[in-house]
């Protein structure tokens, strides 16, 4: 009678099928539930991560302005007599500068297509071509679209401009997170910065900023502080940037 009514409780404690059923689709309910706010928090981990690298690279660059005469970095080809014969990027001269190691110049949350991953390359210069941050190379790498604030003359497209010209260095883009989107719905980086869409849609060419910080750009000012800004139109983002105008403030410096 004793092991009769054990029997009968063991029998009692074992889960039915349905039961079971019952209990893995609450499991994968509260997955569900859970796995956009682990996505959020990956991301926001990816983003402080980011603006870290941002600060390196702001300091990085005011070291190389303080070293060059206050010229900034050259999109490609070095403005001062420390790099008489080099051909390296940006990413380059900084990588010299700043002790910078290889893997800050790829963002942590910029993911680039299959085909496009090997092209993500530190050479023994320093030089990242497809880079996932793009450098202000119109205005500051180049200073093609910037005019001489004293007496209001227009650079030559054959060097960086001084940093002393930016009138308003707090509020110009500087660097920001870059893409470019190519015809077949892949994506890669690029070393320049864009400041009108002009290449958004081609395969090749300057970068667009890129919201990929839950639909957030990180950007690195010209006075080398680095902040956020809010893009809701990841397709044409220069409207809550600021607009696309060469002698808007945010990315010629002055007004």
């Amino acid at each position: 009678m004793k092991k009769a009514h054990l029997s009968s409780l063991k029998r009692e404690k074992r889960f039915t099928l349905i039961e079971l059923l019952v209990v893995i689709a609450i499991i994968a309910i509260l997955a569900g539930m859970l796995l956009p706010s682990l996505s959020k928090a990956k991301e926001a981990a990816n983003t402080t991560h980011c603006l870290g690298n941002m600060r390196q690279f702001g300091l990085a660059f005011q070291i190389y302005v303080d070293d060059t005469g206050y010229y900034m970095p050259y999109i490609h080809v070095a403005p001062s007599a420390l790099k008489k014969n080099s051909s390296c990027t940006w990413t380059g001269y900084l990588y010299g500068y700043g002790n910078l190691p290889a893997d800050i110049f790829v963002c942590p949350s910029f993911s680039p297509t299959a085909s496009d991953k090997p092209q993500n390359y530190v050479s023994d210069k320093g030089d990242v071509t497809y880079t996932g941050y793009g450098y202000s190379y119109q205005h500051l790498g180049s200073a093609r679209f910037t005019k001489n604030v004293d007496n209001g003359s227009t650079l030559l497209d054959k060097t960086a401009l001084k940093s002393s010209l930016v009138r308003y260095p707090s509020e110009m883009y500087a660097l920001m997170d870059g893409w470019v989107r190519c015809g077949t719905g892949g994506s890669h980086g690029r070393y320049s910065l864009s400041f009108k869409r002009d290449y958004l849609d081609k395969g090749d060419g300057p970068a667009s900023p890129h919201s990929r910080h839950n639909q957030k750009v990180n950007i690195l000012y010209a006075d080398w502080h680095a902040g956020s800004k809010k893009v809701n139109n990841s397709l044409d983002p220069y409207t809550e940037l600021g607009g696309c105008s060469t002698t808007a403030v945010h990315w010629s410096g002055y007004r």
